[in-house]
Formats: C-alpha cells, structure tokens, sequence
C-alpha cells in the first residue's frame, strides 16, 4: 500500500470514528459510551489500540465531534445567509423558519448531545461554546434581522430582543417536539407552523406605525 493509500485510509477510519462518537455520545452519553462501544462500530478490533492511533483519548475524540460540528454549523450559517439576502417579507421568513428546522433535523445528534452534556460538569468550555453557537448566535442573527425589518415597516413593532427569543424558542420547541415525541405538535406540519410564525410577526395592513 502505497503512502497516500495509507495517508487516505488513516482519513477515512478518523472520520469513521467522528461519525460514531457523534452518535454514540448522543445515544448513550460520554460516560455511557467506551473505547471499546467506538471501535466496534466503525469495524475496528476492540482492545487492540486501533482507536488510539487516531486520539488519544475519549476526552480527545469528544472535543474533535464537537469542533467539527461547530464548523459545520457555523459554514451552513454563512450559506444561509447568502441565499436568504431577497426582499425581507413573508416568504423570506417563511424559508427562514423552513431552513432552521431542516438544520435542527441535520445536527440533532449534536443537539441531544448537547441535551446530555450541558451542566453535567464536563467540558465545560466545549459545552459554553456549543450553546453559544446553537443559542444565543441564532438569537442575535434574528434580533438585528427583525430590527432592520421594523424600521422599513416590515414586521410589527415590538422589542426586537423579545421577537427573537420568540421565534427562536417556538423553533427550538417544535424540533424538540418531534424529536422527543415523534409527532408534530397539534398535529401542525412544519409549513403550517412556519407560515403561523410569520403571521404572527407581520405588521398587518391598515395597522398604524
């Protein structure tokens, strides 16, 4: 085998290993899941330091899952924002609230990750930052967003900071949601809930400044 051969199965058993960390640290928890649980589900012989040629730890894969994740996240923030630079109105926001759920859906094992983890003592600063990221980053986007969009008349007015948690809240809630439970709340599928969100935040016709 050739040393790019070699260079290339290192990569691909590496990212095998990031795929189950993710999953089994959010199925199971840190704690909950061994060395040995990781190098059996990505086909490596358990116990015979397979794992340790790519970390050197448990500690070092959980920081690796988590970074990459917060990579992958923070380059999908940057492609939404790109696409979503049309005319603010309606069906602007309507794609918005669609795009944040098709991307809760995309991280949920980060997100019960998360749900795990936080508060249990351990990374505390891996943690600190994964809930800035996923929380009060997506807050803020929203917050001068709906502050732009009060000012030329768009949405109704209010307090931008309340708006914001708002709609990030009832987002956050719905995927918890189906998530946890496996149906859509009240029966509501996601274009119905978005399309209601965005009702609720429109300025309507007729309404004084």
């Amino acid at each position: 085998m050739t040393e790019l051969a070699v260079s290339r199965k290192h990569g691909e058993t590496r990212d095998k290993l990031l795929d189950a960390g993710l999953r089994l640290f959010s199925e199971k928890g840190f704690e909950g899941t061994s060395v040995m649980h990781i190098e059996a589900a990505v086909g490596l012989k358990p116990g015979n330091g397979s794992f340790y040629r790519h970390f050197k730890s448990k500690e070092a894969l959980m920081e690796a899952v988590v970074r990459r994740e917060i990579e992958r996240v923070r380059s999908w923030r940057i492609a939404a924002a790109g696409f979503s630079t049309g005319e603010r109105g309606r069906e602007k926001y309507r794609q918005e609230f669609l795009q944040s759920l098709e991307a809760m859906e995309a991280i949920k094992d980060l997100i019960n990750l998360l749900a795990r983890e936080y508060g249990q003592g351990r990374f505390p600063e891996l943690m600190a930052e994964l809930r800035a990221l996923l929380l009060d980053e997506g807050v803020s986007v929203f917050r001068e967003e709906y502050r732009a969009s009060m000012k030329q008349g768009v949405l109704r007015e209010m307090d931008a900071r309340i708006l914001s948690s708002i709609m990030m809240s009832s987002l956050v809630g719905y995927h918890l949601a189906n998530m946890y439970f496996g149906c859509e709340p009240g029966g509501v599928n996601r274009e119905e809930f978005t399309e209601g969100l965005v009702e609720l935040m429109m300025k309507q016709k007729g309404a004084s400044s």
